[in-house]
């Protein structure tokens, strides 16, 4: 009977002996932790890549693109317009005609985190002789996937789009909103705001390409 309570009185002083011992090392790590975190960021009680950067989206360059499809339209630079042209003859040997011009406020230098830009657009109609539904318009969004414009870009920002076909294609100014995005840290440094002029499936696209400027 001596014997039994013996060994378990060593069990349970191995037992408490053991918790303590975890709970010592639990705390090391937490302490460790508190003092990594508080060294690599200026705020400890916040996450890494949770608080805005300080700075500022400035222009570094603008590119355009043509993006050619099924109709071969032309475009051209007239003034502040682009005007764009698609003409094809069908098997009845009857021309076919959509033409188009588009004109847009161009994006400032400097895009300050969070504030509101404001930026209008201008479809007019210069002719649409065919029964045939041809999409034409003038379409806005700001992107920071920086994907191809072929493909998808699930995350962009659409500032504002105007569409037209054959049922309705009169000439429409329209204005978009959007808010210039906070950078965070490991954030892309990289963010565009693209302009894309169309009849069909031809595109005349332009991209302003702003660079962040600022603390990381």
């Amino acid at each position: 009977m001596k014997h039994t309570i013996s060994l378990n009185a060593i069990l349970i002083i191995t037992v408490l002996s053991l918790l303590s011992t975890t709970s010592v090392l639990k705390s090391q790590e937490k302490n460790t932790a508190a003092s990594t975190k508080e060294f690599a960021y200026s705020d400890p009680g916040s996450d890494p890549g949770t608080d805005p950067m300080n700075g500022s989206w400035e222009l570094n360059t603008t590119k355009i693109d043509l993006v050619k499809g099924a109709n071969d339209t032309k475009f051209e630079t007239n003034n502040n317009l682009i005007v764009a042209t698609s003409s094809w003859i069908d098997i009845l040997k009857i021309e076919h005609t959509v033409s188009s011009s588009f004109k847009w406020d161009d994006p400032p230098k400097k895009l300050i985190p969070g504030q509101d830009l404001k930026i209008s657009g201008t479809y007019i109609n210069n002719e649409y002789s065919t029964p045939n539904r041809v999409l034409t318009g003038l379409k806005i969004y700001s992107d920071r996937d920086n994907l191809p414009f072929s493909e998808k870009i699930p995350s962009a920002w659409e500032i504002f789009e105007i569409n037209k076909d054959n049922k309705q294609h009169g000439s429409e100014v329209k204005t978009g909103f959007f808010p210039a995005p906070k950078f965070y840290q490991g954030d892309n440094r990289e963010m565009n705001i693209v302009v894309d002029c169309f009849i069909g499936k031809d595109h005349y696209v332009v991209t302003y390409v702003y660079y962040w400027n600022g603390s990381l």
